[in-house]
């Protein structure tokens, strides 16, 4: 989870800690926008709005009806807790894993505001079976074990807590909006469907032989290409000034180098670290990292880490230490959400009531990890204020850095190579 340096239209927080959050909501004179990962978990959510004693402290003064999702969420997880602390290591239960976490392409955005929550919330629970739903909306002890199966007790945890996830960042984000419709400035997806259309010249400049649906589609990309440029509410006008002029495809390319350099930002490394060292062995990168003193943690960064961050024969290799210099280190913080302090930051801070044997756990530890090295977070969300929607996507769903369906793909290696390689003749295919 970082900030994207890029692209500064607003300020952004990065959230240190559930205790950062809270620190936050007191400085109403300069309010910074919070940047939640997109593929947080509820329980993760959850560490931040325990930190108020009623969502009412986000919601401002009405209520947009999103209570009752985040108290059926809260109980949902209540219950799976319930569970596993009453069974041994071997039989405990999770909702995540990597065959079921959902992704949000740039081809179908994820679009939500209390309407769609409310309507998808009613929509599932009506489809909840019996035994299950008695118990998250009630208010009675929670039972040992689940009604039904753990396969299906999980499949339906997952969707309810799918439910939750968005009232909680709803309700996170809700005093945020007029900034982050601002952030429209960072919706690349005119420049990605345009620049991947091979017909897209021949379209433009025919532009009174395309149907009208073709029509306002294009309008739509070369809006949303003119906002990567500049943040102006003219920009519809300009896309409308050249149709009429019949220059649509010079607008195009006037656009063209902006959306571009925005869109390869996203993947490029934007901060080099200085104590990288890939010289004696092409097929080894090594760096070196603060000795955790822990064989348990230990074990968990050089499994995922080492394990992700490899391509071919080339690998990256931790040179665990124990001297006094700055490097990279790991520390546990009881409810604190997982980031890294900056770009090529030093200091990866984990939730310390997380088990280090959760999918999304062992997940993060890679994904921050390419934070060490310099790279940027991969998705986009924005408040669309006409049609009064939260909009948010991931470039690459296949991509460590965007999604946590995704992993190292050889554009991270070319990237690592370009910062830290040199000179380096590194071959065998790479």
């Amino acid at each position: 989870m970082l900030k994207h340096g890029l692209v500064a239209a607003v300020a952004v927080l990065l959230l240190s800690s559930a205790h950062t959050w809270a620190q936050t909501q007191t400085q109403t004179q300069n309010k910074l926008i919070p940047h939640l990962e997109m593929d947080m978990t509820g329980q993760e959510y959850s560490q931040i709005l325990n930190l108020i004693a009623t969502p009412d402290d986000f919601n401002g003064a009405h209520d947009n009806g999103l209570k009752l999702v985040l108290k059926m969420g809260k109980r949902n997880l209540d219950w799976l807790k319930f569970i596993n602390d009453n069974r041994d290591e071997h039989h405990k239960i999770s909702l995540s894993s990597a065959a079921t976490q959902i992704g949000n392409p740039i081809e179908t955005p994820r679009l939500y505001n209390p309407s769609i929550i409310l309507k998808n919330y009613q929509d599932l629970i009506a489809q909840v079976p019996d035994s299950i739903k008695t118990v998250i909306l009630g208010t009675g002890s929670l039972p040992v074990n689940p009604p039904v199966t753990d396969e299906e007790f999980c499949t339906w945890g997952r969707k309810l807590d799918h439910e939750y996830q968005m009232a909680a960042r709803w309700t996170l984000m809700e005093n945020y909006l007029s900034g982050m419709a601002q952030r429209k400035t960072q919706d690349v997806r005119g420049y990605y469907f345009l620049a991947k259309d091979p017909n897209v010249q021949a379209e433009l400049q025919g532009w009174s032989k395309l149907d009208l649906q073709t029509q306002k589609t294009l309008t739509e990309y070369l809006v949303e290409m003119c906002y990567n440029s500049t943040y102006s509410d003219n920009c519809l006008v300009l896309v409308g000034e050249a149709i009429t002029q019949n220059k649509v495809f010079e607008l195009y390319q006037r656009y063209l180098p902006a959306s571009k350099n925005l869109w390869d930002s996203f993947f490029s490394i934007q901060q080099n670290r200085n104590d990288v060292q890939w010289k004696h062995n092409p097929e080894e990168m090594h760096v070196p990292f603060r000795d955790p003193n822990n064989a348990k943690v230990k074990s968990y960064l050089s499994d995922n880490i080492q394990d992700e961050w490899k391509w071919n024969d080339w690998h990256l290799l931790l040179d665990f230490r124990t001297d006094t210099q700055d490097m990279p280190e790991v520390q546990f913080e009881p409810g604190s959400t997982p980031h890294v302090n900056g770009l090529a930051g030093n200091i990866i801070t984990m939730d310390d009531n997380a088990p280090l044997t959760e999918y999304d756990v062992q997940w993060t530890i890679r994904h921050e990890f390419g934070h060490v090295l310099g790279f940027p977070d991969c998705y986009v969300e924005f408040y669309d204020e006409p049609n009064t929607v939260m909009i948010s996507y991931q470039l690459d769903i296949t991509n460590l850095m965007c999604s946590r369906r995704g992993h190292l793909k050889q554009t991270h290696f070319d990237e690592v190579k370009r910062a830290y390689g040199g000179s380096l003749s590194i071959n065998k295919g790479l």
